[in-house]
């Protein structure tokens, strides 16, 4: 019996653990069961607070800008300007979006939409010192503009320069061969005036370098050849001057002037020549300057020279055939000597007259003392 009771209450011990045991089941799976469905809850919860975070208009504006000021620093203007105009949409008061909108416009050369911008920017934005910073970008676009109109101006020049120059290199460098060759100063000048060269404007060197060396300077009418240093023309160079008509008389006179020179004048020993028709001739020098012997005056003036004036022991000698319908005289050839200082005449002068086989008519003194002293006249060559 005792056996039988023990077994009992050990049975029934046993269904109480297993009664106490589901019962603390059941509430353990409920109550995990409450902290995954509260988990999930508080998950959604973060899932929406986190959407909302990220869709934020101070979210979506701060992406915008630094995603404007990325494009910037890489110089994709028309994606900045994407990028800004999206930033002004989510915040029409922000002064930062119309400043960026206005640089990527300024990067695209739409001067006149970056102006635009700003105008929108003042009207919307309220702070007044904010208003204030959009007005003086206004003023920065108004300078930048310029100096970029400026800019296009001086390089469309340049590029004009550079092909007037190729142009003119490729006109010159048959006269520069003549001129180094030493071909007659006749044949120089018809040949410049037959190719049209004194409408030309431009300088050649065989060296390419126009500041250094032996150069021919073309100045339209008148033109320079010899050596330069630094494109100075205190050098050793020859000078022609040209004056013709564009009909059939031609060149009328043409002057020459070989020697020292300075500050871009005669400063030096040097020779002046002119040559020019008569105008008693009526028809000029036959578009040519070869027939010297066809109503041509030549004249050669020997000297040192001061800025222009001759200066010094003066030999001048002019030659006229204006004689050359009589038998006995076929020309006139006329030597005057002088000395100059200070632009005037210092003492007498003497003059000789000469025959057509050169013989001498025989010397003559002639008082001259305080007479003006010659002048070459320009236009000069510029330094």
């Amino acid at each position: 019996m005792h056996h039988e009771r023990n077994e009992k209450e050990n049975t029934e011990g046993v269904l109480a653990d297993v009664q106490r045991g589901t019962k603390e089941y059941r509430a353990e799976k409920t109550k995990r069961t409450v902290i995954v469905s509260m988990t999930a809850i508080l998950i959604v919860f973060a899932v929406i607070i986190g959407v909302n975070i990220y869709n934020a208009p101070a979210k979506r504006l701060a992406e915008q800008l630094d995603l404007g000021n990325r494009y910037l620093d890489e110089m994709d203007y028309e994606q900045a300007v994407v990028a800004f105009t999206k930033a002004i949409e989510i915040d029409p008061t922000n002064t930062d979006a119309y400043l960026g909108a206005a640089d990527a416009y300024i990067g695209l050369e739409d001067f006149e939409s970056a102006k635009a911008v700003l105008e929108q920017g003042i009207e919307n934005v309220t702070d007044v010192n904010m208003a204030e910073k959009l007005k003086d970008k206004q003023i920065e676009i108004d300078r930048i503009e310029k100096e970029i109109e400026e800019q296009k101006k001086a390089e469309e020049k340049a590029k004009q320069e550079a092909e007037e120059r190729k142009k003119a290199e490729a006109a010159l460098k048959p006269l520069y061969e003549k001129l180094e060759a030493g071909e007659e100063d006749e044949a120089i000048i018809n040949y410049v005036w037959e190719e049209g060269l004194i409408e030309i404007e431009g300088s050649y060197s065989p060296t390419g370098d126009v500041e250094n060396g032996i150069v021919l300077d073309m100045y339209y009418d008148y033109f320079f050849f010899g050596e330069k240093t630094d494109n100075s023309y205190e050098t050793t160079g020859s000078w022609y001057v040209i004056d013709g008509n564009d009909d059939e008389t031609g060149i009328l006179e043409f002057k020459k002037y070989e020697g020292e020179w300075k500050n871009g004048m005669p400063n030096g020993p040097g020779v002046l020549m002119y040559i020019r028709g008569g105008s008693y001739t009526n028809h000029g020098m036959d578009g040519g300057i070869e027939n010297t012997g066809n109503g041509i005056n030549r004249d050669i003036i020997v000297s040192d020279f001061k800025d222009g004036y001759v200066d010094g022991n003066v030999q001048q000698t002019h030659y006229m055939d204006i004689f050359d319908w009589f038998d006995w005289w076929r020309y006139l050839k006329i030597e005057n000597r002088y000395v100059a200082k200070d632009r005037k005449v210092v003492g007498s002068g003497e003059n000789n007259w000469f025959y057509d086989d050169g013989s001498e008519t025989g010397w003559q003194a002639t008082q001259v003392d305080g007479e003006d002293v010659e002048y070459v006249y320009g236009p000069w060559i510029e330094e």
